[in-house]
């Protein structure tokens, strides 16, 4: 297992890191296949499935744990704006949230989890797997995560990805527009 890579934001810490400006475009993860990402995942309902079984269609992608309360609950408020967005221009995208934590977030749990922030669609996706699949998933996304004490620490990170899989675009702050994600997914 590699050592977790700390964020650019804690290292440099304090005000100097809110003058750091946010990555222009996906880098590596834009050459590589999310719909590729090997291993089987378990989605809320307890069934088995691939990454690949989400293949055809546009999708957020993010990474969250249920147990979460400060940048996984922002992250959801920004998904379910780039859902509205997404509906108001007719764009048919899935939404998919992989567990930081897949050992507590369990079916049941992201089902609770659904339930109480009224998550019910059909498109929208939590899944959990290994930490070693989740660790895939967070380094094609660039997305730093650690676990300190009994919390897991995680930069904001949104991708959306295109029916092919690619990463077309990221929204890296809370403060980005998320228009800009469904922007990339209509081009």
């Amino acid at each position: 297992m590699t050592a977790p890579r700390i964020s650019r934001r804690i290292a440099l810490g304090g005000l100097a890191a809110l003058a750091l400006p946010a990555p222009a475009a996906p880098s590596r993860a834009a050459s590589q296949d999310v719909w590729q990402l090997p291993g089987m995942w378990t989605d809320d309902q307890g069934h088995r499935m691939t990454m690949a079984a989400l293949a055809g269609r546009p999708a957020l992608l993010t990474l969250a744990y249920g147990s979460c309360r400060r940048i996984c609950s922002t992250s959801l408020r920004l998904l379910q704006q780039a859902q509205q967005d997404a509906d108001a221009r007719r764009i048919d995208l899935s939404v998919i949230v992989v567990s930081l934590d897949p050992q507590a977030d369990t079916p049941a749990s992201w089902r609770e989890y659904r339930t109480e922030h009224r998550l019910q669609r059909a498109n929208w996706h939590f899944l959990g797997g290994t930490p070693a699949l989740t660790r895939r998933v967070a380094d094609l996304l660039e997305m730093n995560y650690w676990v300190y004490d009994d919390h897991v620490l995680h930069d904001l990170r949104i991708a959306a990805v295109d029916a092919s899989g690619h990463v077309v675009a990221r929204l890296d702050w809370v403060d980005e527009p998320v228009r800009r994600l469904v922007d990339a997914l209509a081009a």
